[in-house]
């Protein structure tokens, strides 16, 4: 079968076109049956063909997806886009993070007595290290800071009892 079309395309505003020819094979001579997706093949390979002209999968048809070091340039470019998506949004959610932690911060410094600061203490580390796992992110730093501001309030609560 031979598929004779007229590709259309716009450049620069223009209509532009080129005559394309293709052809396959309708009936396998060897079995004596007609494909049945033959016209579907012919059109999908004279597309294919008629793009090709255009420049459209250069790569593919210059045979550069056949070396594997391409192919690994690729997937390296892909690798290190998704991980500055990933970074970006680390960094964001380390930000909303010490945001509430400073809210955390200064409401354990608002205790009045050690009953408070205990429930609020532990309620804000849990929330403090959930946050944390969420985001794939160390603990350690926001955990020593909340000890260290429960020692500053529970030291002034404590002077304040006496």
């Amino acid at each position: 079968m031979i598929h004779n079309a007229v590709f259309f395309y716009m450049r620069d505003g223009k209509k532009s076109s080129f005559k394309i020819t293709n052809s396959i094979e309708a009936l396998n001579i060897k079995s004596g049956r007609f494909d049945t997706d033959a016209f579907k093949k012919c059109e999908t390979n004279t597309i294919s063909k008629a793009l090709s002209k255009l420049g459209f999968s250069a790569d593919v048809f210059m045979g550069e997806f056949d070396d594997i070091n391409y192919f690994n340039e690729i997937q390296a470019a892909q690798g290190n886009a998704k991980q500055t998506e990933y970074e970006e949004k680390n960094i964001k959610l380390r930000e909303e993070l010490e945001v509430k932690v400073n809210v955390f911060f200064n409401k354990m410094k608002e205790a009045k007595n050690m009953t408070t600061l205990n429930a609020v203490t532990t309620t804000y580390k849990n929330q403090i290290i959930r946050a944390c796992n969420e985001a794939k992110m160390n603990n350690e730093a926001f955990v020593n800071k909340l000890g260290e501001i429960y020692n500053e309030v529970k030291t002034k609560l404590e002077g304040v009892a006496k």
